[in-house]
């Protein structure tokens, strides 16, 4: 079986993380999933970057829930990988769904302090989604209390179990009852091909991150995961072909 390849930050080794370049160099290279990160801003607006504070990826400085939306995406958010990519700004949801072509699938992945700095986060990403019907979309989390209230909105957007070390399998499938979801990520070294099988026999599919060197590629496919997250779009499904022949 080939995994699916998921554009991690976008094809975030060619144009810097969660970015429109990012997701459209992911579309170019024909990446079938493209994950993105949710964070807030002060104003609740959901924009796409990692980290909780500014710095590293953007110009500024202190925590995205401090910010407006017009002072985040006021801010330099490409610079800092190459200066071909000065003036990139932090995109919101809004700019990355009117972008996102039918053929592909988003998976937003809505981030912990996103939740804890407001509550209406999730309802608020659920909103933008049903009024972009064109997209298709997953929703992940490492936070239970985001999906769970996901799950309660919108049964229709499917949910993603994020773990970076997995549990045993009673605790990952009661999890994952709570929340409606056959579908579980963690990260690929702490990943096992015994417990990946156990899932795969109660129709679990599972994923790895991330993928970005051969030692976690052959991992992956030992385990015989259905999506390996990946920065290096293009480098996996080469890749992959040599691997599985």
């Amino acid at each position: 079986m080939t995994p699916i390849i998921v554009a991690h930050r976008g094809y975030s080794e060619v144009a810097p993380e969660n970015t429109l370049p990012a997701i459209q160099k992911a579309i170019e290279a024909d990446a079938r999933v493209i994950e993105c990160d949710i964070q807030t801003t002060r104003d609740g607006v959901p924009v796409l970057i990692h980290d909780s504070t500014l710095q590293r990826t953007t110009s500024g400085s202190g925590y995205v829930w401090q910010a407006t939306r017009d002072e985040v995406q006021a801010l330099d958010a490409g610079a800092w990988m190459h200066p071909a990519f000065s003036g990139v700004r932090v995109p919101s949801l809004e700019d990355v769904l009117d972008v996102m072509p039918r053929n592909v699938t988003l998976n937003l992945e809505i981030k912990p302090a996103a939740f804890q700095r407001n509550r209406g986060i999730v309802r608020r990403v659920l909103e933008l989604l049903e009024g972009s019907p064109h997209v298709n979309a997953l929703l992940s989390s490492f936070s239970m209390d985001v999906l769970e209230e996901a799950a309660g909105l919108r049964k229709s957007v499917e949910r993603v179990l994020l773990m970076h070390r997995p549990r045993r399998l009673p605790s990952i499938t009661e999890s994952l009852e709570r929340i409606a979801s056959r579908k579980f990520f963690c990260n690929v070294m702490l990943f096992n091909a015994k417990l990946a099988a156990r899932l795969r026999e109660r129709g679990i599919q599972t994923g790895v991150f991330s993928v970005n060197s051969t030692r976690s590629l052959r991992q992956a496919l030992k385990c015989g995961v259905d999506y390996v997250i990946t920065n290096r779009v293009e480098w996996c499904r080469e890749a992959i072909a040599e691997l599985v022949g």
